[in-house]
């Protein structure tokens, strides 16, 4: 699981950094408020499609499934890689210019 989700917060990460001046907490909040309703909303849908049931029957189990609440922590903490990678890169780049 880690293996996806991890490089999937990274390039989330790396994306709102290139795309916005957020700092690390407001994308790691980006991060987490956007990738929590897809990933629970595509695990209640599947869930439903794999069962042949209706969606309102798996909305509620999949608020207790811990794969969804792992992927969105695991997308966060990827997001966070990527403010410490920019962090390193700055004071890297300071070094230089003494």
């Amino acid at each position: 699981m880690a293996v996806a989700w991890l490089p999937a917060g990274v390039a989330a990460g790396a994306a709102l950094t290139a795309l916005t001046r957020m700092g690390w907490v407001a994308r790691a909040a980006v991060v987490a408020l956007v990738s929590w309703p897809v990933l629970f909303a595509s695990g209640a849908i599947s869930d439903a499609i794999a069962l042949n049931e209706r969606l309102d029957q798996h909305l509620g189990p999949q608020l207790r499934s811990s794969g969804t609440w792992v992927a969105v922590g695991l997308m966060v903490i990827g997001s966070l890689l990527t403010a410490r990678a920019d962090a390193a890169r700055g004071r890297a780049r300071a070094a230089t210019w003494r």
